[in-house]
């Protein structure tokens, strides 16, 4: 049976891609960056608020459609507030930015915007947006095993 499993995915967009986007003397070096990454200006853009509340706006009913012929899950993360004095994740200052909003985040997504309309979803407290996929990160508590990890998603999607 096929299945569809979203890790992380900004389907709302996020708050940092509208700061980046908004950084017009900044531009040109992220939009460098981003190219070096393999990606483009464009991607940022696209991840945008906006762009993809209407993006999402206008596709509810083909999303919901979807949804109903292939199971989906949705992986959301949080990374919580810190413990000590410093925090271990190297995105604990967007993380902050977007709290200081009120916004639940994982240092790069908000929560929320990790959901997809209609679909199944789970969100893993206490990790940072690459917790999920980077295990050799010092200082942090990734999901150490990566087949218990997909095997566990996999049953999630799956389970009727």
């Amino acid at each position: 049976m096929a299945c569809w499993i979203s890790l992380q995915a900004p389907f709302a967009g996020s708050p940092l891609a509208d700061i980046g986007a908004d950084l017009h003397l900044l531009r040109p070096v992220i939009d460098q960056a981003l190219s070096l990454l393999g990606g483009s200006g464009q991607s940022l853009d696209d991840v945008t608020t906006a762009v993809r509340r209407t993006y999402l706006d206008g596709s509810l009913a083909a999303i919901q459609r979807l949804v109903e012929r292939v199971p989906i899950l949705t992986v959301a993360t949080v990374l919580n507030e810190p413990t000590g004095i410093i925090s271990a994740s190297p995105f604990e200052p967007s993380r902050r930015v977007m709290a200081s909003y009120g916004i639940i985040n994982d240092g790069i997504v908000p929560t929320n915007s990790a959901v997809l309309p209609y679909a199944r979803f789970v969100v893993l407290e206490g990790l940072d947006h690459a917790d999920t996929i980077d295990g050799d990160r010092p200082l942090r508590t990734p999901i150490h095993n990566d087949i218990t990890f997909t095997k566990a998603l996999l049953a999630t999607v799956l389970a009727d």
